[in-house]
């Protein structure tokens, strides 16, 4: 569960979503939240 917070930190200092996202899907490797991944990808823009 910490690796969303790490993500949520990497997309948004790097402004790279798709990369934050791979990196949790390659430690995680099971979409457990898809909503999540959403929540991420609306504030994003």
């Amino acid at each position: 569960m910490n690796r969303a917070n790490v993500v949520l930190t990497g997309y948004d200092e790097t402004g790279h979503t798709r990369a934050a996202i791979a990196s949790y899907n390659l430690h995680n490797c099971r979409l457990e939240p898809p909503i999540k991944m959403n929540a991420i990808e609306t504030p994003s823009h």
